[in-house]
């Protein structure tokens, strides 16, 4: 076995270092471009609803559920209540919206 020069084998180990990030990259674009219309559409919705502001949430049940619970004295359980209810039309808020836009997409 000869020994490894390095001067002559840095050209070698270069050209392949080169080919073989060529080929990696060839075949992850081809395995973005081979991925479905649906899979596209439901990343497509799934960050449009993540963006899309929604009314509600926590805070403002936490709010509202201490405004309504005050005329009872039991403001502090009403927000409590609150922070539920909010939290929960939050999650049906983007669950529509998600579902808007997948369909949406689908349909182009």
């Amino acid at each position: 076995m000869e020994k490894l020069h390095f001067p002559r084998a840095w050209p070698k180990c270069l050209a392949a270092g080169l080919a073989l990030g060529g080929c990696v990259a060839v075949a992850e674009s081809d395995a973005a471009m081979a991925a479905s219309k649906s899979q596209r559409c439901e990343a497509y919705a799934h960050n449009a609803a993540r963006s899309a502001p929604t009314r509600g949430g926590p805070v403002r049940g936490a709010v509202v559920g201490a405004g309504i619970g005050s005329f009872s004295a039991a403001a502090g359980a009403g927000a409590a209540i609150g922070v539920g209810v909010g939290a929960t039309r939050r999650v049906a808020q983007r669950s529509r919206l998600d579902r808007y836009h997948y369909d949406r997409c689908l349909g182009r």
